[in-house]
């Protein structure tokens, strides 16, 4: 009983953390969109200073994710960010691939401003 607890605890906590991640990847991608549209030059300092804060710790989050996907999808990590993986294992096609496509469409692709993320 202990053992199932510290289970759903652990796959809570996962869960949790991935969505984190994703909540922090829309705030890149807004970020990045602010960037292309030149509003990203307005903001004030302390705007622009807790920005980039913001993504120097999604870049250590998507460092954690490479290693968590990794472990997910049963692949050596090769490269140092999520998307880089998964590009690399859709190209590799097969199940693995399959799996990184969904990722891809699902839940990146439509919140990058070019609408290609992976």
């Amino acid at each position: 009983m202990k053992l199932l607890l510290i289970t759903l605890l652990i796959a809570a906590g996962l869960y949790l953390f991935m969505v984190e991640c994703w909540f922090s990847y829309i705030a890149v991608m807004r970020l990045k969109a602010m960037r292309d549209d030149g509003t990203l030059a307005k903001l004030g300092r302390f705007a622009k200073m807790s920005a980039y804060a913001g993504l120097g710790l999604a870049l250590v989050k998507d460092a954690i994710l490479v290693l968590i996907f990794s472990i997910i999808l049963w692949t050596l990590p090769r490269e140092f960010t999520l998307t880089a993986m998964l590009k690399r294992l859709k190209a590799g096609g097969g199940r693995r691939g399959a799996a990184a496509a969904w990722l891809c469409d699902s839940l990146l692709n439509q919140f990058d401003p070019n609408g290609k993320h992976c």
